[in-house]
């Protein structure tokens, strides 16, 4: 449970409270506290050594909104954004017009700057062309293996015009 996602240790925490409430489970059944996120300590170790520009994938807002707030109290220097639906929020950038986030993120990396987009699968993983990304972080896998291909895609891109036409996947 420890490598697990926050987001699904606490609703499983509500579970059980809620099943100890109705009598369908013992008092003396308890999970332990998470005092330490594995999944979001790697993932901060990794992202540390190097200097490319991903988009981290996500199956959850609540794990995005995690992420977000985690990425932008490490890393001082890189533009982050997220989006999942029709919400963005940023920090590291100044003045995006509403719906203009993708683009300006994509800008920035033209301009040799870091960047790192977390998105949901449903958001991020159709349609959009992000070959400027180094790469994908598959944070949380998404349910089948035509959702994963879609999500490489964006970064995988014939049009892209790098030296090096190799994307990073990162699970």
């Amino acid at each position: 449970y420890d490598q697990d996602d926050d987001y699904l240790f606490s609703e499983t925490r509500k579970l059980v409270h809620a099943l100890k409430e109705n009598g369908e489970l013992k008092d003396d059944i308890d999970i332990p506290e998470i005092t330490e996120n594995y999944k979001l300590k790697s993932l901060i170790e990794y992202l540390s050594n190097g200097d490319k520009s991903y988009i981290i994938f996500c199956e959850h807002k609540y794990v995005m909104n995690l992420i977000y707030k985690k990425l932008k109290n490490e890393f001082h220097d890189v533009i982050i954004g997220y989006k999942s639906g029709q919400t963005e929020n940023y920090c590291g950038l100044s003045g995006v017009p509403d719906g203009q986030l993708i683009n300006s993120l994509i800008s920035n990396i033209r301009l040799g700057k870091r960047v790192f987009l977390i998105t949901t699968g449903k958001t991020g993983g159709t349609g959009l062309n992000l070959g400027d990304f180094d790469g994908v972080v598959h944070y949380e896998l998404p349910f089948t293996s035509i959702e994963l291909e879609q999500r490489f895609g964006r970064v995988d891109r014939i049009d892209t015009k790098t030296a090096n036409n190799s994307k990073d996947m990162v699970f």
